[in-house]
């Protein structure tokens, strides 16, 4: 091939470059987005797990409450495992979208925040509601709180 062969194909090279390289900062651009999004779900659903906590306390045994409290732990944790997961690029010669270590939830918040919201009669049908003054809504309002600053740090990682 001459010379002149050669130069008629590098516009097409370059383009053909230049699209590859637009596509990819594009789905970098995308599964931050995505992350974004599913940290504010998983935000939205640290506020409900909280509220859904304080009146199952505040009130007579909810088999409902109950299952519903169960349900949204369980949630939060598959939400916040799947960050890493959603931030990570398919190829290894590609960046990921966050840097992994930044969005990763240490489980301890979640466990802390279980712990506070099953301390004292969560599997006790029996119990009565606990006064308004119980130090478990202090906890469960700290422990919840606690989770929130965490979620809104990833959040903050995921701005990057």
């Amino acid at each position: 091939m001459s010379m002149m062969g050669l130069k008629s194909w590098i516009p097409s090279i370059i383009v053909v470059l230049g699209w590859a390289i637009v596509y990819q900062i594009q789905a970098l651009q995308v599964r931050r987005k995505i992350l974004r999004e599913e940290i504010e779900k998983t935000r939205d659903v640290i506020i409900e797990l909280g509220k859904t906590a304080a009146r199952f306390h505040m009130n007579p045994y909810s088999v409902e409450d109950h299952m519903s409290i169960t349900s949204l732990l369980t949630d939060i944790e598959r939400r916040y495992s799947m960050f890493p997961k959603i931030a990570k690029a398919r190829r290894r010669f590609l960046p990921n979208a966050v840097e992994v270590g930044k969005i990763e939830v240490d489980p301890k918040h979640l466990v802390g925040l279980r712990q506070a919201i099953t301390g004292t009669h969560f599997d006790d049908s029996a119990a009565l509601a606990l006064p308004h003054s119980d130090s478990q809504f202090k906890d469960i309002s700290s422990a919840t709180r606690q989770m929130i600053l965490v979620i809104d740090g990833v959040f903050v990682a995921a701005l990057d």
